[in-house]
């Protein structure tokens, strides 16, 4: 392999991994407030790192538009449309953190742990914004519901009925999420294929021709 190759693809390489940078500080932020769970901090504290880190976070994925990649065996797909979309969820992300910083509302002793499942949540959208494959998709669903549906007891008083309204969401979640798995096998088995740009291509006529498709596309909606 001659210089110019090698050189071509550490170019491939640092691009890649410099357009998966908001990923990685968004992971970084829900680690740092997941060790800052073992300690006590005051709400303050917590609001601040969360402010902080966030912001760090929108300034690397502003930085990252215009960038443009494939990664994880083409599954995830890094360009304008995706990198927007990324913009919108961290900056929703430190507007709830701003906005919300007094956290009057959550238990005082889980104020690290709601911040810590909000961005794990909007991490999960990150990733949604990137997938075009359907089990890609499926699990960065799962990661942002399933994060939110942990903070839906962390609410003051009425502690019973929270944590029977989150149990809830969890067994409605598990459902839908079977369901729609379901429904993936059906179409991995008809058009053997689960990335979008090929079951663009295939699904329309085995919709026309396999009633078993339509049960399918049913099922993952």
């Amino acid at each position: 392999m001659d210089q110019e190759s090698l050189l071509t693809q550490e170019s491939d390489q640092l691009m890649l991994n410099t357009v998966f940078m908001p990923e990685i500080a968004l992971m970084l932020t829900a680690l740092v407030l997941f060790f800052m769970t073992l300690g006590k901090f005051r709400t303050g504290t917590v609001q601040a790192v969360s402010l902080v880190l966030t912001a760090i976070t929108l300034i690397i994925t502003f930085a990252s538009l215009g960038t443009l990649g494939l990664m994880f065996y083409d599954v995830y797909q890094i360009d304008a449309l995706s990198q927007l979309f990324k913009v919108v969820i961290v900056l929703g992300l430190f507007l709830v953190f701003f906005l919300g910083r007094d956290l009057l509302g959550i238990e005082e002793k889980l104020h690290t742990e709601y911040n810590m499942f909000l961005t794990i949540s909007a991490l999960g959208l990150v990733f949604l914004s990137s997938s075009v494959e359907l089990l890609t998709i499926l699990l960065s669903l799962e990661i942002s519901s399933y994060a939110l549906y942990v903070v839906i007891p962390f609410r003051r008083g009425q502690g019973r009925i929270h944590v029977e309204a989150g149990i809830k969401y969890i067994l409605f979640g598990a459902a839908s999420t079977g369901l729609t798995l379901y429904g993936m096998s059906y179409i991995f088995g008809l058009a053997h294929t689960t990335y979008l740009s090929e079951l663009s291509e295939k699904m329309p006529g085995l919709v026309a021709t396999q009633p078993l498709a339509v049960i399918a596309i049913i099922l993952v909606m």
